[in-house]
């Protein structure tokens, strides 16, 4: 336990000599477990968020700092070539095992039942509506229904919550002023689509993140650190390169860091 704090201590040192402004522990790193910035007067930071445990404190650190190492070598954060010759297909898919083995399964497993339960209600609403009006197409407006619509609700068809004259009206609670079903049918309808919207975004936005080159280093980096075997395991080849890169000191930052977790 000694022995792992004071290498702990050793690598917030050698990251700090760098010139890296780095806060443990003082704030949340916008949400994440780290976070890395370069500033617009050509300082570092690296944040460590205070809600993780101190068993994730070593693999953030790392994490971090890989993005540091990556960003000294390509300021746009994009190309892997610094680090692997041939940076090919095959290298790219040992790095997004790495990234899979890491993702929180259940944020992505959330986001995804989500999104099953959205699709699955609006299946059911729809169906509902060609009951009565055959000529419902889920893809396009119903003018049929739309008239139908006091003119101070219409706003329900773009947003599920306002505020009239000091009252409010929610989609959640339609069948207090509105006693038409295929009304209450539609605007649910609706407010259902922009719900799948807004999940499908986040979704988008979750593999562009962890799909991104910076990240798929980043995690790499922390693995072969962390658990070497494993490392070796998922990606060989790029185990091997990597390997090799540190004996022969082609990227003295990470041989370097090397050398204080093996003392």
């Amino acid at each position: 336990m000694v022995d792992k704090r004071n290498r702990i201590l050793d690598i917030i040192n050698y990251i700090k000599g760098f010139g890296i402004e780095l806060n443990i522990k003082k704030n949340r790193a916008q949400g994440n477990n780290g976070f890395f910035k370069f500033k617009n007067n050509g300082s570092y930071r690296i944040d460590i968020s205070k809600d993780i445990n101190n068993e994730q404190l070593l693999p953030t650190l790392i994490h971090e700092f890989a993005h540091f190492v990556h960003f000294c070598y390509d300021k746009q954060l994009k190309s892997l070539n610094f680090i692997f010759e041939d940076y090919n297909d095959e290298k790219n898919e040992e790095l997004l095992g790495i990234t899979v083995q890491n993702i929180s399964k259940n944020a992505a497993k959330a986001l995804f039942t989500q999104k099953n339960e959205i699709q699955n209600e609006i299946k059911i609403l729809s169906l509902k509506l060609k009951e009565s009006h055959r000529d419902f197409k889920l893809t396009l407006p119903c003018k049929e229904i739309e008239r139908l619509i006091p003119l101070h609700l219409r706003y329900l068809l773009k947003y599920d919550r306002v505020r009239l004259l000091n009252k409010i009206y929610t989609v959640d609670n339609l069948d207090l002023y509105i006693k038409n079903t295929d009304i209450i049918n539609y605007i649910k309808l609706k407010s259902k689509q922009r719900q799948l919207k807004r999940t499908n975004n986040r979704i988008s936005k979750l593999n562009n993140y962890y799909t991104r080159p910076t990240e798929l280093f980043a995690r790499f980096i922390e693995l072969y650190f962390c658990n070497n075997e494993l490392s070796k395991k998922i990606a060989p080849i790029c185990t091997k390169e990597l390997d090799n890169c540190i004996l022969n000191k082609t990227i003295p930052e990470l041989a370097e860091l090397q050398s204080i977790i093996n003392n």
